[in-house]
């Protein structure tokens, strides 16, 4: 008989019972989270850790840049491996069939509490595909008091001050080459991206935007080459005395600044007011709604995030506004006067539409203005490939319907 060692008997258990666990783990259900606000994850984590725990799921949140978020949803679409909750800006309606989101139950949309004007951003004709959260994401002139008494109203005096510098530098920074600037400037000159009829992007109003978009970049008011990061710290530092950047940098940067940070409105040019494009960041179900249990587990995530303490603990940790419009009101008037100014640029901003026209268009200004900064073609070119490719676009988002 051959006798085994003791160490062989003592060692059995432990195996099975890491089987045991690992068999558990891969069963064990989870509820997945993507969100795209880089520091919100600790946050969404203590608000729906109560819902996992109820529902006795595994919480996993992911941080997914906004650049990334919609490629990474798509593919999870095409490998059935969605995610239970994703956090995105409300433009990506425009493209619900590629993303095969569901219409929201009845119950869900109701319980909601939300005002008719917020459930815009998440309808789509008829249906509405998604709950919101926050409402805002719009730009805003930021200066720095130790350098600027008053704020610059028009576009002019930037040249003016750039002109003035000892040393010819530019005085003010953002993110130069990416579209959620871009188009803050088309309005300024009379005509949307898209209107009623459609698509409006081989238009005057944007070759004018284009071209006065380049001269800011040949007359040194802006460094082209500096990106998000570099113009947000270049601020910081005091090497430029102005940035425009989001209503979400404003924590960030009032952190760093202290008093010496100004919030102002968008410079207006020839006397057209430039306004900012506003717009929400919604929760969307992308395993859908279909059976009871993962109905309930949709409606206890929208009442976690809806709370009066989640979205109060959102707007102080991250600077992100309420979608309750009552809320929000309270919450800003017991901060800091800078929300005043915030508010206002918001209401008197323009609602980005979340149609597939919009999601076209945003394909069609990447490809046009891309086009125009590496080919130094015109403006008239590079307005025409813009349509061109946003009406080829629209016509494929309009066939996956």
């Amino acid at each position: 008989m051959t006798k085994r060692h003791p160490i062989f008997f003592s060692f059995q258990p432990f195996v099975c019972l890491l089987l045991s666990l690992a068999i558990f783990a891969a069963k064990s259900e989870q509820l997945v989270v993507w969100h795209q606000k880089n520091d919100a994850s600790p946050l969404l984590e203590q608000i729906l850790a109560p819902v996992a725990q109820q529902y006795s799921l595994t919480l996993s949140v992911s941080y997914i840049s906004t650049t990334d978020l919609k490629t990474a949803l798509i593919k999870s679409v095409l490998n059935k491996s969605e995610p239970n909750l994703a956090l995105v800006p409300s433009d990506f309606f425009g493209e619900q069939a590629t993303l095969q989101l569901q219409p929201i139950p009845d119950e869900l949309h109701q319980a909601a509490g939300l005002e008719k004007s917020v459930w815009d951003f998440a309808q789509l004709n008829d249906s509405i595909y998604g709950v919101p959260v926050s409402v805002g994401k719009h730009l805003l002139l930021y200066f720095n008091k130790q350098h600027v008494v008053s704020p610059v109203t028009q576009w002019q005096q930037l040249f003016e001050l750039s002109k003035k510098q000892p040393i010819k530098r530019p005085v003010i920074g953002w993110n130069y080459k990416e579209l959620f600037w871009f188009i803050n400037f088309v309005p300024m000159f009379g005509e949307m991206p898209i209107n009623e009829r459609g698509l409006n992007l081989d238009s005057k109003a944007m070759n004018k935007a284009i071209k006065f978009y380049r001269e800011l970049s040949r007359q040194g008011i802006i460094d082209k080459n500096c990106n998000y990061s570099c113009s947000i710290q270049r601020f910081k530092n005091g090497e430029f005395f102005y940035t425009i950047n989001g209503d979400w940098a404003y924590r960030d940067l009032k952190n760093t600044l202290g008093d010496d940070l100004g919030v102002s409105a968008l410079p207006s040019y020839q006397s057209a007011p430039m306004k900012s494009f506003y717009s929400a960041i919604a929760m969307i179900f992308p395993k859908g709604h279909q059976s009871e249990k993962q109905k309930a587990i949709n409606q206890a995530i929208a009442n976690a995030l809806l709370s009066d303490s989640a979205q109060t603990i959102l707007f102080e940790k991250a600077g992100l506004l309420p979608a309750k419009k009552t809320l929000r009101e309270g919450l800003v008037a017991k901060a800091n006067a800078d929300y005043a100014d915030i508010i206002q640029v918001l209401e008197s901003g323009i609602q980005t539409p979340s149609t597939p026209s919009m999601s076209a268009a945003w394909a069609g200004m990447r490809k046009g203005i891309d086009y125009y900064f590496e080919n130094n073609v015109s403006e008239e070119r590079a307005a025409n490939i813009m349509q061109r490719v946003a009406q080829r676009q629209l016509q494929a988002l309009n066939e996956n319907r």
